[in-house]
C-alpha cells in the first residue's frame, strides 16, 4: 500500500533540506523528519513522479538469440535419379532466448504501438517462440 494514500496510513519524509541566505546561496543543510497529511502526500508522490524521470530510464542493451539454422544438402550424387538439381532440408527456430539484458521485466525489443511512444512498454505481448521446416527442391 502507498504511505499517504487515502489517509489510511501516514507518510513520513526524512532526509535534509538545504540551507539558503539572504542571496539564495546554499550555506548548508539542515535535517527533516515530517509526517505529511493526506494532501501534501499526494502533492509529494506527484512531484516525485514528475522529477525523477532516471527512475524510468534504462539502458536497452541485449543480447538475444533470434534465428537458429541446421541445414543438410543432399549431395548430388544422391539425385541422379531423380529431376532435383538440389534438395536443402533446414530446421528452423526462432526467438529462443535472451541471453542477456539490462531492462527489467519486458522484452527489450516491445513496443508500445502509437505515434509517439517509442520505447515504452504497454501491456505488449512476449515475442512468440517458433519452429519451422524447410524444404527446398530446384528442378
Amino acid at each position: 500500500m502507498v504511505q499517504g494514500r487515502n489517509g489510511e496510513s501516514p507518510l513520513t519524509v526524512t532526509g535534509v533540506t538545504e540551507v539558503k541566505d539572504l542571496n539564495g546561496n546554499i550555506t548548508g543543510y539542515a535535517p527533516i523528519n515530517r509526517t505529511l497529511s493526506p494532501a501534501e502526500a499526494a502533492n509529494y508522490w506527484g512531484q516525485y513522479g514528475e522529477t525523477r524521470e532516471d527512475k524510468f530510464i534504462y539502458d536497452a542493451s541485449f543480447i538475444k538469440l533470434r534465428q537458429l539454422t541446421f541445414g543438410y544438402s543432399v549431395p548430388k550424387s544422391m539425385l541422379t535419379k531423380l529431376p532435383f538439381q538440389t534438395v536443402t532440408l533446414s530446421v528452423v527456430a526462432r526467438n529462443l532466448a535472451i541471453l542477456y539484458k539490462k531492462t527489467p521485466n519486458i522484452d527489450p525489443e516491445s513496443s508500445y504501438t502509437s505515434s509517439n511512444a517509442q520505447g515504452l512498454d504497454y501491456f505488449g505481448m512476449p515475442p512468440t517462440r517458433t519452429y519451422g521446416f524447410n524444404l527446398r527442391m530446384t528442378f
